[in-house]
Formats: structure tokens, C-alpha cells, sequence
């Protein structure tokens, strides 16, 4: 895989919290809105009011940890461009896990996979409430299943064996009468 398009070898820098397309998405609106905004403020007459356009918190962690200026021309076709690459091409790792994944596992996954992965990959989080524990890992032609259901079926037969050959076990009803004494 290539990297984005970089004119005069710029290093974009994705933050962690960037990890789903929805996010690049965003991000990619938030650039063109910027873009947009300040090419009007150019042909506006002086006086006349403007309204800023808002940006998130990682649209601004993107453009200063890539350390870009917005107000340069050449450096909002870079990001429009890149993110637009990026979405086009970056590798998507789709996991599911039983439950939810709290915020830090997940900016503690999307850290190692940056580092050992791809700088630019971006996750596609689902949910398999049948797995037991564990999570299943799909990629464009890849599949891996770290499942607790996929290990037990797996060990299936030593499982059937140790559950055979263990010793019986004797359950004892349970008695709904208790002794009472008198003190």
C-alpha cells in the first residue's frame, strides 16, 4: 500500500481517535467547510459579518499534530486530498466483539495498530453477542476467529473426552426444611 498523496513530503499524522470512516467523514467535511469559509472570506467585502465554521477537537488534532496551517491554501488541498485518498484506499479492519469495547480499549487498539499495522488503518467495530469472549477479525481477504465459541469447538473432542471419563458426580436434592432449635 502506498502512502496519501504528499506534496513536498509532508507526514500526515492521523490522531487515535480518528479509527472509523464515519470519523474521516467528518473530518473531511470539517476541511471543506474550513476551505470553503475562508475562499468566501477572500471575495467578501471588508465589514460584512462571517460566521466561523465550528471544528472538533480531532479535526484539530489532525492539523496540528501533522502540523498544518489552515490558512495556507496549498496545506488544505494536502489534508482535502490525503483524506480523500484515505478513504478511497486505507485498510479497514472490521472486529466483533460480545459486548461494547470501552473508549480506552479501543484508543489502546487503534494505538497498536498504527504502530504495527498501518499508520493509516481505521477499524469497523461490531458486536457478536455469540462468541462468548474473544473477538473475530475480518479483513478484504482475511478472516480470524479469537473466539471463545471458535476454541471450544476447536478443543471440541478433548472436551467430549475429559467430560467421558470424568467421575460421576452425585447431586443430592436440595431440602426446604430447616432445623430450628430452641435456645
Amino acid at each position: 500500500m502506498t502512502s496519501p498523496p504528499a506534496p513536498e513530503q509532508r507526514a500526515l499524522l492521523l490522531p487515535v481517535g480518528m479509527a472509523t470512516h464515519g470519523d474521516l467523514s467528518r473530518v473531511l467535511r470539517e476541511v471543506e467547510s474550513v476551505n470553503d469559509f475562508l475562499k468566501a472570506g477572500a471575495i467578501r467585502q471588508p465589514g460584512s459579518p462571517m460566521q466561523l465554521p465550528k471544528t472538533s477537537k480531532l479535526f484539530e488534532a489532525l492539523v496540528s499534530g501533522s502540523k498544518l496551517n489552515m490558512l495556507q491554501e496549498s496545506d488544505r488541498e494536502y489534508l482535502r486530498t490525503s483524506l480523500q485518498w484515505l478513504r478511497a484506499n486505507a485498510p479497514v479492519l472490521h472486529i466483533a466483539f460480545s459486548t461494547d469495547p470501552s473508549a480506552i480499549f479501543l484508543e489502546q487498539l487503534m494505538t497498536w495498530l498504527r504502530q504495527h499495522i498501518s499508520p493509516f488503518v481505521f477499524l469497523q467495530v461490531g458486536l457478536h453477542p455469540n462468541i462468548g469472549a474473544g473477538c473475530v477479525v475480518r479483513t478484504t481477504n482475511k478472516y480470524f476467529d479469537f473466539s471463545l465459541r471458535q476454541r471450544f469447538f476447536d478443543q471440541r473432542e478433548l472436551l467430549m473426552n475429559q467430560l467421558l471419563s470424568a467421575p460421576a458426580l452425585v447431586v443430592e436434592p436440595a431440602t426446604t426444611k430447616q432445623k430450628v432449635t430452641a435456645q
